[in-house]
């Protein structure tokens, strides 16, 4: 006779309660046999917020790391080493909301207070040194300029993308200048046709204004037909590699064409316009973009978010 299939339960209904009602009945007991303000009250208050720290429950996790942090310079004097350790905690807890300014603060201060009282050279100091030295790696890495450069065919959807990507880039944190080819071709190179020559100029004066913004430490997010391969990748060398992000917005010519709000690829069609990418000057594809996007199946909104969570993924990006 087959056996029934073992039930699976979670450990809640398992074993009858969760982690956060035990963590707090346990406060609860110490704080009424030992007194709010005794050390051991610490204890539970700091096992409580490293609950709500790996729930993401942050707002929750500050009062109590602090309502700790109290009782311990009380209890033990501020240079104890057990105070050390809960600056140690709030500082993780500033570092995983990307506070890094609050973060180094009380890193500095535990250390202070670990090399006062344990000396330079004890082992205790380890696990502080190298969290201070990956929240200053991340926040080197976050305040890197950078320039998200989208090519594509007139149509394509580069501006729309751009104008979505830079709202949500402006929301983590990062100074956003966005830099269309067409507003920078009427404000800035009206002088200019469409000759190869003439696109080049006009790529390479949107190149230069973004490599100075990226060298500033901000984020240039340019949208810009910028047909020819050598062209971007002179720009691409003008900013740094390690800034350029290039983004290919891969849409077909039959569906930009479709498309045309300008009316120009039917202009191209009759003749009115010479030269036209995608109809009688070609348009080369990156080699080797950083991302390419498909624009049949997702929505712009929807590709811009792809971009953000690359970005984020290489750390150039807080995340939210």
């Amino acid at each position: 006779m087959p056996q029934a299939p073992s039930l699976i339960l979670p450990d809640r209904i398992r074993f009858g309660a969760d982690a956060e009602s035990l963590y707090r009945r346990s406060l609860a007991i110490r704080e009424k046999a030992l007194g709010p303000e005794h050390r051991h009250v610490a204890l539970s208050l700091n096992k409580l917020a490293e609950l709500y720290q790996n729930q993401g429950r942050y707002a929750e996790a500050e009062p109590l790391y602090r309502r700790s942090l109290a009782i311990r310079e009380k209890a033990l004097a501020p240079e104890h080493p057990h105070v050390a350790r809960t600056l140690n905690d709030l500082a993780l807890l500033f570092y995983n909301q990307g506070k890094y300014a609050e973060a180094g603060i009380l890193y500095q201060q535990c250390l202070a207070i670990l090399e006062k009282a344990l000396g330079p050279h004890s082992p205790d100091l380890v696990t502080v040194l190298e969290n201070y030295a990956c929240l200053l790696r991340k926040a080197d890495r976050e305040a890197q300029g950078l320039c998200v450069w989208f090519t594509g065919l007139s149509g394509a959807g580069k501006t729309t993308t751009a104008e979505i990507l830079s709202v949500l880039l402006l929301e983590h944190g990062r100074h956003v200048t966005l830099l269309d080819g067409d507003v920078v071709r009427t404000n800035l190179s009206r002088e200019l046709g469409f000759s190869r020559e003439d696109r080049n100029t006009n790529v390479r004066r949107i190149g230069f204004v973004a490599s100075e913004i990226v060298r500033h430490g901000g984020v240039a997010v340019c949208a810009a037909v910028s047909p020819y391969r050598d062209t971007r990748d002179e720009i691409r060398n003008m900013v740094g590699p390690e800034c350029f992000f290039e983004v290919f917005v891969d849409t077909p010519l039959e569906t930009c064409e479709r498309r045309d709000p300008k009316g120009l690829y039917a202009k191209a069609r009759r003749g009115e316009i010479r030269g036209f990418t995608g109809i009688d000057d070609p348009y080369e594809p990156p080699l080797s973009a950083e991302i390419t996007l498909g624009t049949l199946v997702h929505s712009a909104e929807e590709n811009a978010r792809l971009i953000l969570d690359h970005m984020v993924q290489r750390g150039l990006v807080r995340e939210s």
